[in-house]
This record gives C-alpha cells, structure tokens and sequence, in this order.
C-alpha cells in the first residue's frame, strides 16, 4: 500500500513540474525574433483603435494578430537593412509618435480608462512596452522614405505604364 501511495505522490510532483508557457516565437529574422506577446499587444492596439472586440469577432481579431506578426517581420527585415545603413531616430520623435499613438487610442476608445481596458494595460506601461516597437517603426519608415524620395513619377509614365499593363489592370465599376 506504501508503494501505492509512493507512486501516487510522484505522479503528483511530475505534474506539478510540467511547463508554464509564458510566451513563443511567432517568427525569427536574422537574429531577431518576433514574440507572440509583441503580436499580440500590437494587435490588441490595432483593434482598440478599429473598436474590435476580440471576444465578440474573433475572426477579425485572428486577421488582425496575422496581419501584425507579417508586419513585424516585414518591419524587422527593413529595420536590418536601415541599421546597415546607419539610419538613427532621436528619442524625442520616438516620444512624440507614442504620445500621438496614445492620444489616438484613447480618443477612439472615448476615455483614458476604456483605452487601457482595450489595451489591457495602463498607458505608461503601454507606452513603455511598445517603445522598441516604435522605435523601429520609426526607423522603417525613415529608411524606406529615404529610399523612395528620390523617384518620381509623371503623368506619361502613368499613361505608358496604363497602355503597357492595361489588359492585366482589373476594370473598375463606374460609381454614380
């Protein structure tokens, strides 16, 4: 009866010594990985800003969290190129875009409070904890405006482009 008892208890321990998952790769470029946690945080803001209910439409939700994880990996291989680069962001325009960020939650939620509920946490702690991510937002945009600025389009170039592409160009409805 010992035994039993014996096997029992270690059975017991063995389960109580079974992992906690507190967080998984959603993705890894280079060396940088992309956490399912920052995922979710950014598509929690997504939808307090869209006024998206992950409880009563979790289908939006589901393409708001895949719609997030392909942007971070899309931000993150810019962010690699712009860090080759040398492309810098001063900390007082990471500053100001969180602020701009946050005055926009909270004006789509309607107060301070049903924003950090959206949010599910406080907004200092949002602030603090999306910083990186803004950062690097930041330096995305830089880099690919930087990129871009030099090119320019005219009219001719849209019109020979129209007529070069015009048969794989879907046709629009004509509104009234």
């Amino acid at each position: 009866m010992n035994y039993f008892i014996y096997i029992i208890a270690f059975i017991s321990f063995l389960e109580a010594q079974q992992e906690i998952l507190l967080d998984r790769v959603a993705s890894v470029v280079e060396n940088k990985i992309v956490l399912m946690s920052d995922v979710v945080l950014a598509a929690n803001a997504v939808a307090a800003q869209q006024q998206i209910n992950p409880n009563t439409n979790p289908t939006a939700y589901k393409k708001i969290l895949e719609t997030s994880r392909e942007s971070m990996v899309e931000q993150l291989l810019i962010i690699e190129m712009a860090e080759q680069d040398s492309v810098e962001i001063l900390d007082k325009d990471i500053d100001k875009a969180l602020n701009q960020q946050v005055d926009n939650i909270i004006a789509q939620s309607g107060s301070k409070e049903l924003a950090e509920a959206a949010l599910g946490k406080k907004i200092s702690d949002f602030k603090r904890s999306y910083r990186d991510d803004m950062r690097g937002k930041l330096l995305a945009e830089k880099y690919t405006s930087s990129l871009t600025a030099s090119i320019s389009v005219s009219r001719g170039d849209v019109i020979d482009f129209f007529n070069t592409y015009k048969d794989s160009i879907p046709s629009f409805p004509t509104l009234y």
